[in-house]
């Protein structure tokens, strides 16, 4: 794996600060399924969103679970 730092709104920067490192590893998991779909040019951004949300299911309970 390789570092890159990129600018975001404070908000997230604090989210991402005050997770634990079980959350962060999905931050970086959801990160890298956006930015595999949306630079591919064969996928519109809605195919990539739907994508997204597919792979991501597992990643985080719903709101619903305890």
């Amino acid at each position: 794996m390789e570092t890159i730092t990129i600018q975001v709104d404070p908000e997230t920067a604090q989210a991402y600060s005050a997770a634990n490192e079980a959350m962060r590893r999905k931050m970086v998991i959801l990160f890298r399924l956006c930015v595999k779909e949306i630079t591919d040019p064969n996928t519109t951004l809605d195919e990539a969103i739907d994508r997204i949300s597919s792979e991501a299911q597992g990643l985080i309970p719903n709101s619903g679970e305890a």
